[in-house]
């Protein structure tokens, strides 16, 4: 192979691998449902509240919460009209984990996600920084040896903001 021919195949190659990672990007862009444009391969939202602020607020149960895409297998039944979503959330004097799959509609600017097994529903809306703001109506899903208490009930836990984090403030599938 001559030397040319070496370096035109090597360019192709680069502008394959390239092209995939631009071809994600665009099939993302081109996603005209509200989460599905919002939480791409990847996205990750998440808010953790530290001792200072949970004395400051005696009436929030969260210290922590995150928002990314439902793994694969869950994508699987996303249409028209919906999106999933993955989300977990840890409580004040709680070692458990809660996690939980939703079904996000199409509303704009606010998705209304619905929580698998009738765990409630919270409402998901985009802020101007990139943030996300949460409005839960209803939310309580069942952890490794219990069920969490519906996280309405705590005034502190009806509205948060999450802020776009590296994909490990989220977990694994």
């Amino acid at each position: 192979m001559t030397a040319r021919a070496i370096l035109l195949l090597a360019a192709v190659l680069a502008l394959t691998a390239c092209g995939e990672s631009q071809r994600q990007k665009a099939e993302r862009a081109r996603d005209t449902h509200p989460i599905g444009a919002l939480l791409g391969e990847g996205a990750c939202y998440s808010a953790a509240f530290n001792a200072a602020h949970l004395e400051a607020h005696p009436d929030q149960t969260l210290t922590a919460f995150s928002l990314k895409q439902a793994g694969e297998d869950i994508r699987t039944l996303d249409n028209e009209e919906t999106r999933h979503v993955s989300f977990s959330f840890r409580l004040k004097g709680d070692s458990d984990l809660y996690a939980g799959i939703a079904g996000c509609d199409a509303g704009y600017p606010d998705s209304t996600c619905y929580v698998e097994g009738d765990g409630g529903e919270f409402r998901i809306r985009p802020l101007p920084n990139d943030d996300l703001a949460i409005e839960i109506t209803r939310l309580g899903v069942e952890g490794p040896t219990r069920f969490s208490p519906n996280l309405y009930d705590a005034p502190g836990n009806r509205s948060l903001v999450l802020a776009r984090a590296p994909a490990s403030a989220c977990g694994g599938d």
